[in-house]
């Protein structure tokens, strides 16, 4: 139970917002500096990824920031353990359409 609460901590941690923040940047800059390797054309573009991928992309964002929010559904809902892997498979799906 110990390794669990040390864990849970280290998601609140200032490197692990830290790296939130970094991922959240990186992503919005490749976004906006090579839109080419999301879609070549705008009929191309899918728009659900994208829109859900920009979503993820403000959420770490609000984690690397440190916003903490009193509600353990929310604390949960934002922390790193859904919001990295799931903004990595967002990524990696948008890449390939």
């Amino acid at each position: 139970m110990s390794f669990l609460m040390s864990g849970l901590s280290y998601l609140q941690s200032s490197a692990a917002r830290n790296l939130s923040l970094l991922f959240g940047v990186s992503l919005s800059v490749f976004v906006l500096i090579w839109p080419q390797h999301i879609a070549r054309d705008l009929d191309q573009l899918e728009h659900g990824n994208l829109s859900l991928l920009m979503a993820f992309m403000c959420l770490l964002f609000v984690h690397g920031v440190g916003l903490r929010f009193r509600s353990r559904v929310m604390q949960w809902l934002i922390s790193p353990l859904l919001l990295w892997p799931l903004a990595t498979l967002l990524l990696f799906l948008t890449l390939q359409n």
